[in-house]
């Protein structure tokens, strides 16, 4: 083998300043450039991949959390019954005879767990609207109107005697 070049090696040898460097192209452990490039878009390929698939499953999850926290919330103002046996459905209904029930509900802050739920009662000629804050954190409800006030208010009595 000759370093002048005259010869053909499977290996080019080349002088940089006194020492001996290996070419990339051919190098025997560092992979030819297209090698090196398919490499690294796959590498790219990959780590985006599964950023996405990461993001996907996070959006999922959270989806799943935040419909149970709604569906909770409703579920616990329905049934809140301040030790009394009557519900807030109760009193509500009690208020609104023969009118239509209607509860939905909506994430407030989805940090601190708050739900506000929303009670809609319709009968012919009046339409009115209860509001309740529900901390699902420490589970707890808190009137978010003057109508949520009065129907809380009403469990604190016994008997439904206001």
């Amino acid at each position: 083998m000759q370093l002048n070049g005259s010869s053909r090696s499977k290996f080019s040898l080349q002088y940089q300043r006194t020492r001996l460097v290996w070419t990339r192209q051919d190098h025997p452990v560092l992979p030819s450039a297209p090698v090196a490039d398919a490499r690294r878009s796959f590498f790219w390929l990959v780590a985006v991949a599964l950023t996405v698939l990461a993001g996907v499953g996070m959006s999922y999850m959270q989806t799943r959390f935040d419909s149970a926290d709604l569906r909770n919330a409703t579920e616990l103002v329905r049934s809140y019954d301040g030790g009394h046996g009557r519900s807030l459905e109760d009193i509500v209904r009690a208020q609104h005879p023969g009118g239509r029930l209607s509860w939905d509900s909506t994430i407030r802050s989805g940090c601190f767990g708050y739900v506000r739920v929303r009670c809609r009662a319709e009968e012919p000629g009046r339409v009115a609207t209860y509001l309740f804050d529900v901390d699902m954190g420490s589970v707890s409800i808190h009137p978010a109107n003057a109508a949520g006030r009065r129907a809380l208010a009403e469990l604190d009595h016994p008997g439904g005697s206001t």
